[in-house]
């Protein structure tokens, strides 16, 4: 068996009318764009602060722990009450 050339290609596609393949068009791509409204702006900002935060207040910390090395710290238990009952019915401050 002999293979050769593209004729029997070129004369099938003779016959059935197609030519040269045709120039496709080029297809112009729009850029996605996102807007940002302004509480989302803000929650953006107030986050990014809040990143910005230490996660332990060591002012706080040092406070309690000298009042607890001299034995003036005083435990609210009503607060402590307050704020088991909240968390327990899901309440929020």
């Amino acid at each position: 068996m002999k293979i050769g050339g593209f004729s029997n290609i070129q004369k099938a596609m003779n016959a059935y009318g197609a030519s040269k393949p045709q120039e496709t068009k080029k297809l112009q791509l729009k850029e996605d764009k996102i807007e940002i409204s302004q509480a989302g702006r803000e929650y953006q900002i107030a986050m990014e602060a809040a990143r910005k935060l230490p996660d332990i207040r060591q002012d706080k910390v040092e406070a309690i722990r000298l009042e607890l090395e001299s034995g003036t710290y005083k435990v609210d238990i009503d607060n402590i009450a307050k704020g088991i009952l909240k968390g327990a019915i899901g309440e929020e401050e």
